[in-house]
């Protein structure tokens, strides 16, 4: 019987166990590409499927998956890429959504078959830099005052004296009141005309007619 039963048991298939090995950063930066490389004691064909997920137990789902694998574009890492390893076994990766502490994992499924082997690593993602730089400059632009930069005077250039009050209020005296200046007034030269001329004339001439007129008159009452 003991016989039977070992004669049994060798001819049973030996149950596989594959040995898988993740070699993956430690951190990375939000969609930022990266290299995973997956390799295992076998040189089977298998499908593979790389990704970083969100999930807190075994079960992963779909909506979980927050980062892509290129395979002639960038592909959705919840489908296998199929019969790759081992001839292939670098692949590149990058997160994008959710940063912080996740899990990357690296599965090798025997093709046809729903049986796969997986390894996981931890992983830190963080902001790109580029994007911490303009935070970082943000806050700076915040924090600092603003300075006011003043041009320094040349050696030339003299600076002029603040004129004190009584100065100024002796310089500038303000009148009220005061008497206005009349115009003088223009002598104006006077303009005879010719016809004014003759008949000045006359008058004088009819004057000194009339006085003659009278002296003989009264030369002949005498």
């Amino acid at each position: 019987m003991l016989i039977f039963i070992l004669m049994v048991i060798s001819f049973l298939p030996a149950a596989s166990s594959l040995n898988v090995i993740l070699d993956s950063p430690s951190e990375v930066n939000l969609n930022k590409e990266f290299t995973v490389g997956i390799s295992a004691d076998s040189e089977e064909i298998h499908d593979v499927k790389i990704f970083v997920h969100t999930s807190r137990d075994d079960k992963i789902d779909r909506e979980e998956y927050i980062s892509e694998i290129y395979n002639a574009g960038w592909k959705n890492p919840y489908y296998y890429i199929k019969g790759v390893f081992p001839e292939k076994t670098v692949y590149q990766i990058k997160v994008i959504e959710s940063p912080g502490k996740m899990e990357i994992c690296g599965r090798l499924r025997e093709p046809e078959t729903k049986d796969f082997h997986t390894e996981c690593n931890r992983i830190t993602v963080t902001l790109a830099e580029e994007i911490k730089e303009e935070e970082d400059e943000i806050e700076e632009e915040d924090e600092e005052p603003e300075e006011i930069e003043f041009e320094p005077l040349s050696a030339t250039q003299e600076i002029e004296p603040i004129p004190e009050p009584t100065q100024l209020a002796q310089e500038e005296k303000i009148i009220l009141n005061s008497p206005q200046q009349e115009p003088t007034q223009l002598n104006k030269e006077t303009f005879i005309t010719k016809s004014e001329k003759k008949r000045l004339w006359l008058i004088y001439a009819f004057t000194f007619f009339c006085i003659i007129i009278i002296v003989l008159l009264a030369l002949r009452k005498l």
